[in-house]
């Protein structure tokens, strides 16, 4: 009985080590905000975007930089800054402003396109459904999450109102190593902030 009781308190150790390991965050499902649009863009290419009456964003992709060069599931990482550090990063022209912003993906790269269908739809496909699982309606952090875990933080833009994630991305280093910056597409996620607080 006694073995017992020590083998669940070291496994109970083990979970509590284990889990104080990763990079908490606290981005909430308020912060995430609903989704303003999902879409397409290769290098060099804008984007205008219009939301509530006559507002608009004029989004541009103006770099690209991909440290995906392993194959994560194979990798045996020293720690969490060596993981966070494997990801592909676009750099963002926002309307006239002078400073690129940096949107990173989530460790170990975006999702990859399909390759056989609109990836665009296939991507709101996926925000909707994890929208509607029971317990991320239910529990919001849930959401967050679950979100987080395949689309990264994402980066705010327009003092925080709006937040822009790397949804998917058409390929990466480590499976097409002789790519360069005009071969990659990216799908990327707007959203705006609730305002409801």
């Amino acid at each position: 009985m006694k073995k017992k009781i020590i083998l669940w308190i070291g496994a109970l150790l083990l979970l509590m080590v284990g889990a104080g390991c990763e990079k908490k965050t606290d981005i909430t499902q308020q912060q995430i905000g609903n989704v303003v649009e999902v879409f397409e863009l290769a290098y060099g290419q804008s984007k205008e975007i219009m939301y509530g009456e006559k507002e608009k964003l004029i989004i541009s992709l103006r770099d690209i930089k991909d440290n995906v060069t392993i194959n994560c599931s194979l990798a045996d990482f020293k720690n969490n800054e060596e993981y966070a550090s494997v990801r592909v990063y676009s750099y963002l022209k926002i309307d006239n402003e002078r400073e690129l912003i940096e949107v990173a993906s989530r460790p170990c790269g975006a999702l990859k396109y399909k390759g056989n269908e609109d990836e665009v739809k296939d991507l709101t496909r996926l925000i909707e459904e994890i929208k509607t699982v029971p317990a991320n309606v239910k529990y919001p952090s849930y959401f967050s999450y679950h979100f987080m875990s395949l689309f990264g933080e994402g980066t705010p833009i327009k003092q925080g109102f709006f937040r822009i994630y790397i949804g998917k991305v058409s390929l990466d280093k480590y499976t097409t190593p002789e790519a360069n910056t005009r071969d990659y597409k990216f799908i990327f996620i707007l959203t705006k902030q609730s305002l409801n607080n």
